[in-house]
This record gives C-alpha cells, structure tokens and sequence, in this order.
C-alpha cells in the first residue's frame, strides 16, 4: 500500500468507532462486498482514485489534507451569496442542508460564539426572522432593495418558514456550547433604527412587535440555561451557556466535533461564510473556543445569580427600546 493510501485508510479508520459499521458503510459506497472491502482494508487491492474520491465524499475527509505539505496553508470552501442566487433561498438552503448531515453525527457537539443573537435561537420567531432576513437581504444580497422596498413580515413564503423551523429543529437535537456577551442585542437595535431612518420602516407598532418577540426568545433563551437543555425536537439536547466580553466584536465562529468529523465555519462579509475541515484548523478552532468557555462565567443550571443579572440586563435593553416607540 502507497504511503498516501495508508495515511487515506488511517483517517477513514478515524471516523469510524467499531469495524462493522466502517465495513458495512464502505462496501455501500463503493458497491462492494464484504470480502472485497476487507481486501482493500488488509492492503492486498488498493484503492481506485474512483473508490478514493466516493469514500472522501462519503465520509466527509478532506483530500487536500493528504495533497498540501505547507503547514501556513489550509483548505477551505467558501458560499458567497448575491441576488442572482436568489440568495434568501440559497441561504436557507445550504443552512438546512449542513444541519440534515451534522444532526446524525455520533457524540456531536456544536460550539459557537455570536457577536450578536445568534441566528439559530429565532428561527421559530417569524417576525423577529423575517427582520433578520430582510436586514442581509438588502445589506448584503440585493442593495437596490433598500431603496424601493418597505420591510414587512410577509415576504417570507410558506417554504422559507418551513426550512427555518426544520433547521430548528436539527439544532435542537445538537449539544451546544454557546459563547454570548451583554452587546449581542446592539446590532438588531442599530439595524431598526437604520431601516426606520432610511424609510424601510415605517411602521412603529411592527417595530414593537418585532422588539417583544426578541424578548421572547431571550426568554425562551434562559428557560433553556435553567434545565440546561433544549426541550424540543425528538431528544432532550444540552444547551450551556457562556457570558464572555473579551472578544465580543470577533467574527461568529461555528465549530462542530463528533466521532466521524469535524469542521469549522466562520463569518465572511456576514452572512456569506467560510468553512474547512482542515484538522489544524478544527483544532485551533476547539482550542480558542474552549478556553474562552474557561475563562466566561457559567449561565446555565448551578448559575442563578449570573443566569438572573445575565438576562434581566438584556430585557431591561429592550424595555428601554420599546418605550423610544411607545407613546
């Protein structure tokens, strides 16, 4: 067997936590019987460049991994959207289409720090969503909106509601470790008031609307750090909560972990985004994360002090914006 043969073999035993199961996944990828997959195992039959890149795709390995020998230089994918791709249904998309392949993952766990709320907690908020959505729509999809368009909750179709409540779901049934700060409501107050004085949005009681829905999930939020868990989809999922302000204006990081593989995703131009499986990458992302998570103060479960001071700061910003619009 080549050195990058054995070294391919290696990772692909990696992922895998028993030998049957690898056995039996390898031979549906390649339409191979049992016998056949153990020879290319024990190395009597190498594996085509065909076999090779199915078993990649299939098991999630980056190939580049085995190629790139420079240690400054990683591997990454990138989604850039614009208004030809019909970017909201792009988005929606691509977001759902990571979740249906991460959510099966043996002992997965999703780390994230969010510089503002974080997209995932208001998917099941149609408003507050819609906001969100509009605000890249004609911030970073399709500028020309901004000028010709007034923001309403309509524009989300019956499917683009549909995909958010899927991809909720998935994310329900993930462990999270979440990193969140004090300023992370700042930027949804700042993008109001930036639609509200170019003429986008008009209507103040949508405004309040849209501000007591955000209170609504920061407080379906904490009834989340007081079990410690997210009480929906098909299990009972960990949910712990960080407060951190040291690096409240870096970039969200997404990283996920499990036995098969991991990955990293970074904002770029948000909300495009870059994403590697580059294991140098993964593990610096796991590094950082971990120990800002040892360097925060706990939110959830044994908590109550920080978890009360926590969210009854953030309410209180609210408060303090609804009554701008209450007369």
């Amino acid at each position: 067997m080549t050195k990058f043969g054995s070294a391919f073999l290696d990772s692909i035993k990696n992922r895998f936590s028993n030998k049957e199961e690898m056995v039996d996944t390898i031979g549906k990828a390649l339409f191979l019987n049992k016998n056949s997959v153990y020879r290319r195992l024990r190395g009597d039959t190498d594996f085509t460049f065909e076999e090779v890149c199915t078993l990649a795709q299939a098991t999630g390995i980056s190939l580049d991994q085995f190629i790139q020998k420079q240690n400054n230089v990683v591997s990454c994918t990138h989604r850039l959207y614009d208004k030809n791709d019909n970017a909201l249904e792009a988005f929606l998309t691509d977001t759902l289409h990571t979740f249906r392949k991460t959510v099966h993952l043996k002992n997965i766990k999703l780390f994230y720090s969010s510089k503002g709320l974080p997209f995932f907690i208001f998917l099941n908020s149609p408003k507050l969503l819609a906001f969100k959505l509009f605000v890249w729509e004609v911030g970073s999809w399709n500028a020309e909106k901004i000028h010709e368009y007034k923001f309403n909750t309509d524009w989300l179709n019956e499917r683009h509601l549909e995909m958010a409540n899927e991809i909720y779901q998935c994310y329900g049934n993930i462990p999270s470790y979440e990193i969140w700060s004090k300023t992370i409501l700042e930027s949804t107050f700042e993008q109001i008031n930036y639609l509200r004085s170019v003429g986008c949005l008009d209507d103040t009681q949508l405004v309040v609307e849209i501000l007591q829905e955000l209170n609504e999930v920061l407080l379906e939020a904490k009834k989340l750090t007081d079990t410690g868990k997210k009480m929906w989809g098909s299990q009972a999922s960990a949910f712990q909560l960080y407060q951190s302000e040291l690096f409240n204006s870096t970039n969200n990081v997404f990283y996920v972990e499990s036995n098969e593989l991991s990955f990293v995703s970074w904002t770029f131009c948000d909300p495009d985004y870059v994403m590697s499986q580059d294991p140098a990458l993964c593990n610096r992302a796991s590094l950082w994360l971990k120990n800002l998570i040892h360097q925060s103060n706990g939110i959830t479960n044994h908590s109550l002090k920080n978890r009360n001071e926590f969210f009854s700061y953030l309410s209180k910003q609210i408060e303090l914006e609804i009554q701008k619009y209450e007369y």
